[in-house]
């Protein structure tokens, strides 16, 4: 029998009815009941959190996987993704409450190069929301290869090309190939990675049509396409001969007479040294043709001669030192 007004009611059992009425007792007589009133009691204890969540990643996938959550009433599990850890907000992956304590992420593989970060909940039948698990950081293989670098230029020398090309803007660029193309074969040029934007193919020997091509390497070894090149012609590196030269004093002057043997012949130098030690130079500049007159020359020296010439794929030849006396 209960004397106060107000009674707590702690033996019951969740999800099931229960009909409460008041009498009311003196020492001879009980009253007549209460009307009666249902109460219902909800499950308000959410399950425990699920823990030791972890993470397996590979390209374009990300794999979870943490400890079941022991509850009888227990529903399943939800996921929750983010950029920002900091963030109270995060994205809910899973469009419904998933039973198994492993779930698989599929993403794009254009995402590659961010982190996320992921956290579980366990929900039980009365829809009660456990605290988060851990929070597991990852980042997607970088399988996003760079763009491919463009030449600006190139040079032919006689024992050598000199390859140039505009820096590939890629915050994670680690360094460039250079590749040609003999049939469908590619070949690399570069026996160690290119750090720099130009590259020096020495020694070439091309005899035919030859094509170029320059990539970009990121630091996940991802390499750039390989459809912009450069087609090189076969390369003359015979350099040109020289023939029938003839020095002829004419009066106050020397004339210099020559024949080139070279189907593609520029043009010639005439190096000049009128020493005891022979230190040489350019008398004429630059010069076409094949004539030449020497109009500075004083009697009594002797002077030395050499002849330089140059054909259009830039190699060149010296003649034999030639030495004329002046009376």
């Amino acid at each position: 029998m209960q004397k106060e007004n107000v009674y707590f009611d702690r033996n019951f059992n969740t999800k099931q009815n229960y009909y409460y009425y008041i009498t009311a007792v003196n020492k001879t007589i009980e009253s007549r009941p209460s009307s009666k009133i249902l109460a219902y009691v909800r499950d308000a204890t959410p399950p425990d959190f699920p823990k030791l969540l972890k993470a397996n990643v590979s390209t374009g996938k990300v794999e979870l996987k943490w400890e079941k959550v022991k509850d009888k009433n227990l529903f399943g599990y939800k996921v929750y993704m983010s950029m920002d850890k900091e963030k109270k907000e995060w994205a809910l992956v899973t469009k419904k409450a998933i039973s198994e304590s492993f779930f698989l992420h599929s993403k794009a593989k254009e995402l590659s190069g961010n982190f996320y970060y992921y956290r579980v909940t366990a929900i039980d039948k009365s829809f009660n929301e456990s605290a988060f698990s851990n929070i597991v950081k990852i980042k997607l293989p970088d399988v996003t290869a760079p763009s491919q670098p463009i030449f600006n230029r190139h040079n032919i020398y006689p024992s050598k090309i000199r390859f140039t090309w505009a820096r590939t803007l890629e915050k994670d660029l680690d360094y460039y190939n250079l590749y040609t193309q003999k049939g469908k074969k590619l070949i690399r040029l570069n026996k160690k990675p290119i750090i720099s934007t130009f590259f020096e193919f020495r020694n070439p020997e091309i005899n035919d049509f030859r094509k170029f091509i320059v990539t970009s390497v990121d630091t996940s070894g991802n390499e750039s396409k390989k459809d912009e090149h450069i087609i090189i012609k076969g390369l003359d590196v015979i350099a040109p001969i020289i023939k029938n030269i003839k020095y002829k004093i004419v009066g106050k002057n020397i004339e210099i007479n020559f024949v080139v043997k070279d189907v593609d012949y520029n043009g010639f130098e005439i190096l000049r040294s009128s020493g005891k030690v022979k230190r040489y130079t350019n008398i004429s500049s630059f010069q076409k043709g094949s004539f030449f007159i020497d109009k500075n020359i004083v009697k009594g020296r002797t002077y030395f001669y050499m002849l330089k010439v140059y054909d259009k794929s830039g190699n060149i030849s010296l003649s034999d030192v030639k030495e004329i006396k002046i009376n």
